[in-house]
């Protein structure tokens, strides 16, 4: 009580170390390695800046060590490193979550939810629990693959395991290049048009058969515009050539 009244600092920043359960110890420590301020931890925590600053100084002080990976590996996250991870041990995974991945992948294993969208009508209900399965699945499957051990039991689970996601990411590269030569055939297919469609730099200096008339003030009507890809003349041709817009005056 005496550390409270002189010091309430120092005492809340130990009143929150001193509680190793804790989640809010947890989170202050985790975003501490995620390099968030003492001002954005606070905002979070809900407490005053200066109590994380007092925390950060006397029980947690990595802020200048934090490019130190090495160090942070091998003291700081020790036990997740040598020994493993274990879903239970929410402050390890946490704090190798945040170091690695940084404030926004900390908040997607921290809330129990990844990235909820507010529902605003009983028609976006669907749709929301679609993505909350999807995106817990994979949060799951994320966390369970940190936490799996390597021992005698696991080790050829594992090994097929990859052979299966090799198989996966090989069919997707295979779609990607199906994907590529489709688009890359659309385009060819449309540089070769007799016409250009837009404004752009490069579709001006391509001249096509329309490019005379899209310099003019008149407007070809579907018919026209067929024909003169096709190649045929229009009455009236070099009239319309002739019809320009007004200069504008100054």
């Amino acid at each position: 009580m005496k550390l409270a009244e002189q010091t309430p600092i120092i005492f809340w920043a130990h009143y929150l170390y001193d509680q190793l359960h804790n989640p809010m110890r947890w989170s202050i420590e985790a975003r501490i390695l995620a390099r968030e301020t003492d001002r954005e931890i606070a905002m979070r925590i809900g407490c005053g800046e200066e109590i994380i600053q007092a925390y950060e100084a006397l029980f947690f002080n990595v802020r200048d060590k934090l490019n130190r990976k090495d160090y942070i590996f091998h003291t700081v996250l020790k036990d997740a490193v040598l020994r493993g991870l274990h879903e239970r041990k929410k402050d390890l995974l946490w704090k190798l979550v945040a170091y690695l991945g940084g404030s926004y992948m900390l908040d997607a294993i921290i809330n129990p939810l990844v990235k909820p969208q507010w529902i605003e009508s009983s028609e976006d209900i669907p749709a929301f629990l679609q993505d909350v399965a999807i995106n817990l699945m994979k949060k799951k499957a994320t966390i369970a693959a940190l936490c799996v051990p390597i021992n005698s039991q696991t080790e050829m689970k594992l090994i097929k395991a990859l052979s299966k996601f090799v198989k996966i990411e090989s069919s997707m590269d295979s779609q990607g290049k199906i994907s590529d030569q489709i688009t890359n055939g659309i385009g060819a297919m449309l540089e070769n048009l007799p016409f250009r469609v837009g404004s752009t730099k490069a579709a001006k200096t391509q001249a096509g058969p329309l490019s005379e008339y899209d310099q003019g003030a008149a407007e070809l009507r579907e018919n026209e515009l067929m024909c003169v890809a096709a190649g045929y003349s229009l009455p009236g041709d070099k009239l319309l050539k002739w019809i320009k817009f007004p200069e504008q005056i100054a």
